[in-house]
């Protein structure tokens, strides 16, 4: 197993890395929270192991020598107000894929956070600060669900 990824971000920089290792992640509706009383959201997510990619040989499927997902949550803390766009709540067993996190800092301080999903879902978050944390719950394990997109480093 590889180690755990344990990440915090604290500004834009930090949340572009952390936008990447979730890309394509599989969420159910249900692994998704918003506690009020802490002003936090989290995810519960099986993440793709973007960081086992290896150099491309002939065809884009063997970039990786054995494809991994590993159960993983993401937690955003500090958080005023929150939005959810196409989420369907009653379908817990739904299940979404993350595209990306993208954050916009205002002229006032705080950060919006955009959360989107497929099927033109999303979340938007605005927080006092940008604190996002990733942390792997479990083991990795092989998985044939390979995401199917090209990539921009070529």
């Amino acid at each position: 197993m590889a180690a755990p990824l344990k990440i915090k971000s604290e500004n834009a920089d930090d949340l572009i890395i952390i936008s990447g290792l979730v890309q394509d992640a599989t969420v159910l509706v249900n692994d998704m929270r918003w506690l009020k009383k802490p002003r936090q959201f989290a995810i519960v997510m099986n993440r793709f192991r973007w960081e086992d990619r290896h150099k491309r040989t002939i065809w884009p499927w063997t970039w990786f020598r054995n494809p991994k997902r590993v159960r993983s949550a993401l937690r955003i803390t500090d958080i005023l107000d929150i939005k959810f766009q196409n989420i369907p709540f009653n379908q817990k067993n739904h299940v979404m894929a993350l595209l990306a996190i993208t954050a916009e800092m205002g002229d006032d301080g705080l950060v919006t956070l955009s959360l989107n999903f497929s099927g033109f879902a999303a979340i938007k978050v605005q927080a006092e600060c940008l604190n996002v944390f990733l942390e792997d719950l479990t083991e990795d394990w092989v998985t044939e669900n390979v995401p199917d997109h090209p990539l921009n480093d070529q």
